[in-house]
């Protein structure tokens, strides 16, 4: 039987959730998936380029791992962002086998809009939030966070015994 503060907590996620989803789907004509994808991608490569690498994408293994996807379910979306033309796929002349992918203009331009709204409404959740609470917030996001995470090791741990 559920307690009582399970079942607050649990709807509040499911809750937030979905106004999220649905708040992000107004801003973009994508899905919460792809901008997702598309964020991830276009992360990685500023982040790999101010490293200072001369690679031409980010490889779509580094990216599985990155959003803790299955190789198959990065794979369907990168296909969908490919179709939109948000994303190009280079495959390595020293192995066929490795594909990088990378952000077209038209993709990093969705993308940067996206960030750029995305940024102005969370400004306006911070301001009506205020300081002290949007810190208490992050204690308890960062708190729980750790928990899932621990909870999330120890499952694993177990299944591999």
């Amino acid at each position: 039987m559920q307690s009582k503060q399970t079942e607050q907590l649990v709807e509040r996620i499911f809750r937030f959730n979905k106004l999220m989803h649905t708040q992000m789907a107004q801003m973009s004509d994508c899905s919460p998936g792809e901008l997702k994808m598309l964020g991830a991608i276009t992360n990685a490569i500023d982040k790999q380029k101010e490293e200072g690498s001369d690679l031409p994408g980010i490889s779509a293994s580094k990216l599985s791992k990155i959003l803790m996807h299955s190789k198959p379910a990065t794979s369907k979306m990168l296909n969908i962002l490919e179709e939109k033309g948000d994303i190009e796929r280079i495959y390595s002349k020293l192995d066929r086998r490795t594909v990088f992918i990378t952000v077209t203009e038209n993709g990093r331009e969705r993308a940067d809009q996206f960030r750029e709204e995305t940024d102005a409404y969370t400004n306006q959740i911070l301001e009506r939030l205020g300081e002290e609470k949007t810190n208490q917030m992050f204690e308890c996001m960062d708190a729980l966070y750790e928990i899932i995470k621990e909870l999330h090791e120890e499952n694993v741990s177990k299944n591999k015994k």
